[in-house]
Formats: C-alpha cells, structure tokens, sequence
C-alpha cells in the first residue's frame, strides 16, 4: 500500500527532483461534490520561488501552481487557445496550518481550465469581491516525496511560461478579509490618538 502524502510545517520535499521546504498547508473541500483535497505553501530551497502543491489522493490527482496576475485568464483568451473547464464549484477552508492567511469556513468560488493535452492548468478563484490567478501543470504521484538530506539539481528548468507570476507573500492563493479589517483597525486607533491629542490640546490652551 503507498503512503499517503501528508505533509507538516517544516517538512524537505521532493517535488521533479527539486528540493522545497513546506511552509503551510489548507485543506479545502468542494462544497459542490464533498471532494477534498490540500494546498501545500511550498518554496524552493534554490531559488527561492513559492509555489502551491495540490494533492488530491482520492481523486488521485497533483499539481503544482505559481500565482499570476490575470494576463490571459480572459473567457475569449481561453477559447481561443482551446483551454476547456475541467473543474469548478465552491470550495471552503476545512482547516489550515503554518505560515498561511487562511480562516476555517472561509469560501470561494472557483474554475480549472486544462489546455488541449491536459496536461497544463490555469485557475481562477473569486475570494470575498477579488479575484486570483494561477498556473500550473499535473504531476505524477511518484514526482513527489518526502526529502530527508538532498541535493538540489542545478538550472531547474520550468514547464509552464511564468513571465506574468509573481512570488507570493506567505498566504493562500486567495486574499483575505483579515488584511482589510486589519488595516480599518490602524486607521480608527490612528484617528483616535488624533482625537485625544486635540482634545488634550485645546483643554490646554484654555487653562493657560
């Protein structure tokens, strides 16, 4: 019997004969169907890249994602290039782990696109009034595995044209509401503090 592929915080995996350390994970199920799968925040350990490793073991399917910006997501773009949908539904956080931006019950709606070999993926994810990007291809299940002490090759070359993804900060591929409630907090304290100072102020002036 193979061993399942689970993950922790900290962990050395291989993923095509590349070393990345695991930062974080989501588990996340399709609301739609019941089916499950995780999201692993992963970075390689050579240059630095972060990428999202997809591991879905009951439908026996795994891939591997950079996020992008929306350059060529557009429906007419996609036709045009044969890309079909091959998956979408409402997906939601079940539970999360390290260093993620991630909240339990959290909910998205979602769409897979394949290329016409499927083999290649382009996501698309609408999280609370924005939208995130990603690129991707399918691995095999024997393309993964847990790393104890290896080497690194040298010069990985990238299956997919990653011109337009950028790095991503420690998160999931999809923003959150924390960020915003937290920046809302720094503006009322601020405004706030400014109250006070005038208030404190003005009593001043008028005891002098």
């Amino acid at each position: 019997m193979e061993e399942a592929l689970k993950f922790r915080k900290g962990d050395r995996i291989k993923i095509e004969e590349e070393l990345y350390q695991v930062l974080g994970g989501i588990e996340l199920v399709n609301r739609s169907d019941g089916a499950r799968w995780t999201e692993y925040y992963v970075q390689n350990l050579q240059n630095g890249k972060e990428r999202w490793l997809s591991v879905d073991e009951i439908y026996d399917e795994y891939a591997i994602y950079t996020s992008c910006d929306s350059k060529g997501f557009s429906e007419e773009e996609l036709d045009a290039k044969g890309w079909k949908n091959a998956d979408s539904g409402v997906e939601e956080v079940l539970s999360w782990f390290g260093n993620v931006d991630a909240e339990q019950g959290e909910k998205a709606s979602y769409t897979e696109y394949e290329d016409n070999t499927g083999e290649y993926l382009m996501s698309v994810e609408h999280w609370d009034g924005e939208t995130e990007y990603a690129k991707g291809y399918y691995l095999d299940k024997d393309e993964i595995e847990v790393s104890g002490d290896l080497q690194q090759i040298e010069n990985p070359q990238f299956r997919v044209d990653y011109n337009n993804c950028q790095p991503r900060q420690p998160q999931t591929m999809q923003k959150r509401r924390g960020r915003k409630n937290k920046i809302i907090a720094v503006v009322v304290i601020a405004v706030l503090a400014w109250g006070i100072w005038a208030i404190t102020k003005s009593a001043s002036k008028k005891e002098i």
